[in-house]
């Protein structure tokens, strides 16, 4: 009886070793692969230091932090913030290891979905950028700015239907997103629905009346539809608050250029060469008003410089068409 007491208690001490041991394993496993984990943020912790000195103070404050024994929840929110401090600096690698750290302690971080998918959709990583809108949508489906990065996702995939119902939900939730109503306005504007676009825009310009950018799109809206005096007269006010922009006198160009105007669309367009020397859609667009105007020795130079400057393909075989007219000629 006590022979078998014995070889019992002989038993459990054996398999209470063993579970000790395996157990001593595990944990010893984990610590060892998040002993290393922490070692590699340290190593990138002290590379935002060398690149971020103003925030130096409070990085070593955060990074002694992450060496001591803190909250997992203490630990995503400090990896959270070090997201944001790479994001805000454009440091997009590091703020990506960061955001996926702050996942892997809480995979239902919406900001840290969110800031992802801003950084993929400005790295143009569409599909990675769309499937963290969508995260971020099925952990809080009242995100007005998820369902508007959606959009712009879908609209840069040129899938401007999906693009469309986005924007809609989006100021659904939020009726002031002007960037929405902008950017709903361009996807009406490439669906050829020139007058839903024309209320977009009008509705962005109304909320935010200093962006320029929905002027000019509000000014191409009635260039496309042929009224040329509105246009004209939109393209002006951008004119008032920002003489050096190069896109307004493109357009100004082109309306009097197919105003038949050949000297009000030269004027637009050497405006364009003045502000910006290389931009070889201009001196393209200048050779024609020269050609239609039979200045020859000026076409023959603004036809080479866009041939220089701008795309071989397109321009380079318009140029050896028309110099070779010329020559005829």
């Amino acid at each position: 009886m006590g022979s078998n007491m014995y070889n019992l208690r002989k038993k459990f001490i054996l398999k209470g070793f063993i579970i000790l041991l395996l157990i001593s394993n595990i944990t010893g496993c984990i610590w060892q692969n998040y002993a290393g984990h922490s070692k590699e943020i340290d190593v990138y912790i002290g590379k935002i230091i060398d690149r971020l000195t103003q925030d130096e103070e409070l990085i070593l404050k955060y990074r002694r932090e992450l060496a001591s024994d803190i909250s997992q929840k203490r630990r995503a929110q400090i990896y959270l913030w070090f997201g944001e401090l790479c994001y805000r600096n454009q440091i997009y690698n590091k703020a990506i290891i960061f955001y996926e750290e702050v996942l892997t302690l809480n995979s239902r971080n919406i900001e840290a979905h969110f800031a992802l998918g801003e950084i993929y959709f400005m790295m143009d990583i569409l599909p990675s950028a769309g499937e963290k809108f969508d995260t971020v949508l099925s952990l809080d489906s009242k995100s007005y700015m998820a369902y508007y990065y959606r959009g712009r996702v879908f609209q840069e995939l040129g899938l401007y239907t999906e693009a469309e119902k986005m924007y809609l939900k989006s100021l659904k939730l939020k009726p002031e997103n002007a960037e929405a109503h902008y950017y709903l306005g361009l996807v009406y504007q490439n669906k050829g629905k020139l007058s839903e676009a024309e209320k977009e825009f009008h509705r962005a310009t109304e909320i935010d009346k200093g962006k320029s950018a929905y002027l000019v799109s509000l000014g191409y809206n009635y260039f496309l539809k042929n009224d040329f005096k509105t246009a004209i007269g939109i393209y002006n006010q951008v004119i008032e608050k920002e003489p050096e922009e190069t896109d307004v006198y493109i357009n100004i160009g082109f309306l009097y250029y197919k105003a038949n105007d050949w000297k009000k669309a030269q004027a637009g367009f050497s405006k364009v060469i003045k502000i910006n020397p290389d931009n070889g859609l201009a001196y393209f667009m200048r050779s024609l008003c020269y050609y239609k105007q039979k200045n020859m020795e000026q076409f023959r130079h603004d036809i080479l410089k866009a041939e220089e400057l701008g795309s071989p393909g397109v321009i380079g075989e318009f140029a050896k068409r028309a110099l070779l007219d010329v020559a005829e000629n």
